[in-house]
């Protein structure tokens, strides 16, 4: 009788060793991508709502003297004669922006900066004093606060 195994037996059990492989790394990499997609989701939801909260800062801001709600942006009107300009910038690729512009009368010089970004779409709406504001992320979710002052007129 000769001992150790045969070259079928080898080949077998290094076929079963390698499908056992496969099924793992491909199990593997269905979990990473679901986690990216979940990383990403919750990124978008992050970013969103703290859009939001800088947005409601920006409408609590004691030197606010109007703020003026058109159907497309936000302008709010300083004491000292500062304008800020919080707006949706739409870019070609459809991944657009929300962007607020400080405008400052002293130096007559123009600021951007982008507020959130990759995002679908912001809707914003007025009544009565009160500011809606809605942000779309790429994915369809919705993320919605509304604000109030004093200061929010609607612009024509």
């Amino acid at each position: 009788m000769k001992k150790g195994f045969t070259l079928m037996e080898l080949i077998i059990s290094l076929a079963i060793v390698f499908m056992v492989i496969l099924i793992e790394i491909k199990i593997f990499s269905q979990e990473v991508y679901t986690f990216k997609e979940f990383i990403k989701s919750n990124r978008n939801e992050v970013y969103s709502r703290e859009a939001l909260r800088f947005i409601e800062g920006e409408i609590n801001d004691f030197n606010n003297k109007t703020i003026k709600v058109y159907d497309d942006k936000i302008l709010f009107e300083k004491i000292n004669g500062d304008k800020n300009t919080l707006k949706l910038y739409k870019m070609t690729n459809g991944n657009n922006k929300i962007v607020i512009s400080y405008y400052k009368a002293l130096t007559s010089k123009i600021t951007t900066n982008t507020v959130v970004d990759d995002i679908k779409d912001l809707n914003i709406s007025y009544n009565a004093n009160l500011v809606y504001l809605s942000i779309f992320t790429l994915n369809g979710e919705k993320y919605e606060r509304c604000f109030g002052s004093k200061k929010i007129v609607k612009a024509l």
